[in-house]
């Protein structure tokens, strides 16, 4: 049996769970970024309802939190959560963590 076949596997485990981490940076990053620089407002790009021009806040929403609060709470279901479908590969962690944030801005 050869070991590139496992040898991808794990490759593709690595660069997802290193995704995760960039992913859940770029939230606190963001949110940081709020706290400290309030004249930015990131949080006002986000979606607004009935309002086509703010149409590309849908790609950014998934990122932004309302509060340290709400970023917090998050934190830990991203971690296990993200970090078992990291598991299954890169592939499967882009796919999942796009049509979550699909259905999660969907949602209102």
């Amino acid at each position: 049996m050869s070991d590139r076949p496992k040898n991808r596997q794990f490759n593709s485990t690595t660069a997802s769970i290193l995704s995760l981490g960039i992913l859940l940076g770029l939230m606190w990053l963001l949110e940081l970024c709020n706290w400290l620089l309030p004249q930015l407002q990131l949080d006002s790009y986000g979606i607004h309802p009935r309002n086509i021009s703010w149409l590309p806040g849908i790609f950014i929403a998934p990122l932004l939190h309302g509060s340290w609060r709400h970023l917090i709470a998050n934190t830990p279901p991203l971690i296990i959560f993200g970090g078992l479908v990291s598991l299954q590969g890169l592939r499967r962690f882009w796919l999942v963590t796009i049509m979550s944030a699909l259905i999660n801005v969907s949602s209102g």
